[in-house]
């Protein structure tokens, strides 16, 4: 093969090997054949109130997130739907410009020392699995168990 080509699949598969469908080409026209038939590098993701189809500015949705008001009375003052609300509102939707998301309520949970955790970090905290806090919290455990219990096989 000569110096500078690489092999290409024209055939788009490539864990075939029939030689007719290999050919030998410049990394450059590759790269530039990949992105023509959709495999290049995606764009960055508009999010936010960047978005065109993006009904809410991103001050209309922390106004959502910190209000009182119910989701029906959200729903009519902003033209949204009320499942819109709901989704904003338990962080199941919308991610700011900069990426940022408010966690779903269903991941925090209150520790031991009244710190508001997502449940990964209370799992950091206490240096015990992810999983086996979820599972734990799933079976009714309370927090303070659940973080102090020794796992099975482990010496306290």
């Amino acid at each position: 093969m000569p110096k500078g080509l690489v092999i290409a699949h024209r055939c788009d598969n490539p864990l075939c090997g029939e030689p007719s469908h290999l050919e030998a080409v410049t990394q450059r026209r590759n790269i530039q054949d990949g992105c023509a038939r959709g495999r290049g590098p995606k764009p960055p993701q508009i999010r936010g109130e960047t978005h065109p189809n993006a009904p809410l500015t991103d001050a209309q949705v922390r106004a959502i997130r910190r209000s009182r008001a119910s989701q029906t009375q959200l729903a009519a003052r902003y033209g949204v739907t009320q499942s819109c609300i709901s989704q904003l509102q338990r962080g199941l939707s919308r991610t700011t410009a900069d990426g940022a998301i408010r966690p779903s309520s269903r991941q925090i949970v209150v520790d031991t020392d009244g710190a508001k955790l997502t449940k990964r970090a209370l799992a950091r905290k206490h240096n015990i699995p992810y999983t086996a806090l979820v599972k734990r919290l799933r079976n009714g455990w309370s927090i303070e168990r659940a973080v102090t219990q020794p796992l099975k096989g482990q010496k306290t």
